[in-house]
């Protein structure tokens, strides 16, 4: 027979939390754009590296893409693949078409929050290549028109609004 005492339940705690996400796939991204934009007299950058280091970007789910961009975008190391994406030498020495850029700016748009994009944005535009990079910005933000979720939208705005500049007297 059993008694009062005996028959008490044992409460278990609650299961853990699962672990954050790994942000490893984001600093092996982040040192592959960097291996790829090294260059010297006898090592230039190529077609294929600028390729290489838009996949590894490309490659990465949401939460590492931010990371990457993040970091990237501290170091330098995004304005530099800006500009390699967007350097126009034959030989196989060139950056990207513009369908590559479309579709690198549209997987960015979709995982990507509105600081990164900004971060992107601003890249792009130091990286030139026209009036202070007009076309590629316009690209990007109609890939974040069409792509990015209503909040990384909110927040990109909010971003550009925050650093707006009057170029009334850059007319070149």
């Amino acid at each position: 027979m059993l008694d009062a005492a005996s028959s008490t339940t044992v409460r278990q705690a609650p299961p853990p939390p699962p672990p954050p996400p790994s942000l490893q796939p984001a600093k092996d991204a982040v040192n592959t754009v960097h291996k790829a934009m090294e260059s010297g007299f006898f090592n230039p950058i190529t077609n294929g590296d600028v390729k290489n280091a838009v996949g590894a970007l490309k490659g990465l789910d949401a939460t590492n893409a931010k990371a990457a961009i993040s970091e990237l975008a501290k170091d330098g190391g995004l304005d530099k693949l800006a500009s390699e994406i967007n350097d126009g030498k034959s030989f196989g020495l060139g950056g990207l078409s513009a369908d590559e850029k479309r579709d690198f700016f549209t997987e960015m748009a979709k995982d990507l929050g509105g600081t990164e994009l900004k971060s992107l944005s601003d890249a792009f535009a130091k990286a030139g290549g026209d009036y202070h990079g007009k076309a590629d910005v316009e690209a990007l933000g109609k890939a974040i028109a069409t792509h990015a979720t209503p909040d990384a939208k909110l927040d990109y705005v909010k971003a550009q609004a925050g650093s707006t500049l009057d170029h009334a007297a850059d007319t070149t």
